[in-house]
């Protein structure tokens, strides 16, 4: 069992990192010609759709998607992805609705904005069904067709922002058809690579809600504690993304989101890459080899706090200059702001590879104080921070609650594995007396 339990997770991080090497590479290679395309105002409200998109979506799947990536079972696996799917149908047709009544109501809200908030439906229904198939192939060990997909959805979300921005114009509505048209393409080829069809061609997409319901009761903890522990970071970033536009301007938000995004891309790559597959590991280790656990989680800890540092050190050095070079002088602004940022983002490093385990020991209610306590130290810090219109100077009220934010997440995740455990050692103590 235990060379199974090694072979396998090296096998599996050398197949991720591959796939998450060459997506990041595209990233790395179209994001310069997106920012000599695109100006910061359209990142910006781009920026904030996609967050809006990313949390509609994941508070409306309730926490099943999550539960999906952890079952073994094939029946109850099943149950899990036909209720998601229904879920899924039933959330696209109520983000509709609400745009619907956008067009209709008499808003204040310029054309251009309001063509990308219609794409709003199909934003959020695509990142719905990306978590089905992603949660789905972590069940059943699927890393292989997962980063086929990957590979895929990065080519197609890039290459056809660049096409149409060029071709059509460059908006933010086409930002986001380009964000659509790629988690379409990576849902496609989860589909066909990951060979879903005999698991999910008879299952139905009509909402049961009686069915429905009973699903969800089974599943309550993650429906609401797992749920809202896993989109409360989003809540946070699209709290900072509000408070930048409301309290600066629009173009203060895509300097903002420009220096996040890339340096989140090295994490991206690792936790794409590690994250599924430590998932597993810790997965495996909980249930059947619990002793390693602390060990896992320690040396998970110390590998990524070392990739952090190495990773994020020359942007805190050269971080304008980097900026300036690459994407083009006028974003500058974002070169400043990413050095102060970075020094926050080796923390989290740290925290992508951990969070898993508060899943792992089902210790979810404990994810979830961790997961509020953070969110209200950001809000707060960044709310109630006088800004005072200048980017530089609430960018660093920023990265010192997000350090914070990282600091409560990583205490956390110390303690459930003390207590997971503890648990393990009194259960051991009870068998043997």
């Amino acid at each position: 069992m235990i060379r199974r339990f090694k072979g396998s997770f090296g096998r599996n991080v050398v197949v991720s990192a591959g796939s998450s090497g060459v997506a990041a590479a595209l990233t790395l290679i179209t994001t310069p010609i997106m920012t000599r395309i695109f100006e910061a105002d359209a990142y910006g409200m781009n920026g904030m759709l996609m967050t809006a998109g990313t949390l509609l979506s994941g508070m409306g799947m309730l926490g099943l998607p999550v539960a999906l990536s952890r079952e073994h079972s094939l029946p109850e696996r099943m149950r899990l992805v036909e209720s998601s799917i229904q879920l899924a149908v039933l959330l696209m047709g109520a983000c509709l609705l609400a745009v619907v009544l956008t067009w209709l109501l008499p808003v204040s809200t310029a054309t251009h904005e309001r063509i990308a908030l219609s794409l709003l439906p199909l934003l959020v229904g695509v990142h719905a069904f990306q978590r089905i198939t992603d949660s789905l192939l972590t069940a059943r060990g699927g890393f292989v067709p997962q980063s086929v997909a990957r590979v895929s959805g990065a080519v197609g979300s890039r290459g056809s922002t660049i096409v149409l921005g060029l071709a059509v114009q460059a908006s933010a509505a086409i930002m986001i058809l380009g964000d659509v048209i790629g988690r379409s393409l990576h849902i496609l080829v989860s589909y066909r690579a990951g060979q879903l069809g005999s698991e999910v061609r008879e299952l139905r997409w009509v909402p049961n809600l009686k069915a429905l319901f009973r699903t969800l009761g089974a599943y309550k903890d993650f429906v609401f504690h797992s749920n809202i522990a896993s989109n409360l970071p989003f809540l946070a970033a699209f709290g900072i993304q509000l408070s930048l536009g409301a309290r600066i301007d629009g173009a203060a938000v895509g300097h903002y989101i420009l220096a996040h995004s890339i340096l989140s891309l090295p994490l991206s790559i690792l936790a794409m890459a590690t994250v599924p597959v430590l998932f597993h590991r810790f997965n495996l280790a909980a249930d059947e080899l619990p002793e390693a656990l602390p060990g896992l989680a320690q040396r998970a800890a110390l590998a990524s706090v070392s990739l952090g540092l190495v990773c994020m050190l020359p942007v805190i050095i050269w971080g304008p200059e980097l900026f300036a070079f690459f994407f083009g002088e006028n974003w500058r602004p974002a070169g400043e702001a990413a050095s102060i940022l970075a020094i926050a983002q080796i923390l989290g490093f740290a925290v992508a590879f951990l969070v898993p385990l508060f899943r792992v020991v089902r210790k979810i209610r404990s994810w979830l104080y961790c997961e509020a306590a953070g969110t209200a130290i950001i809000l707060l810090g960044v709310g109630l921070s006088p800004i005072n219109g200048e980017l530089i100077e609430a960018v660093k009220r920023i990265s010192l609650a997000l350090a914070s934010y990282h600091l409560v997440m990583l205490s956390g995740c110390c303690w459930v594995v003390i207590s997971h455990m503890q648990q393990v050692r009194s259960r051991s103590m009870g068998e043997r007396h």
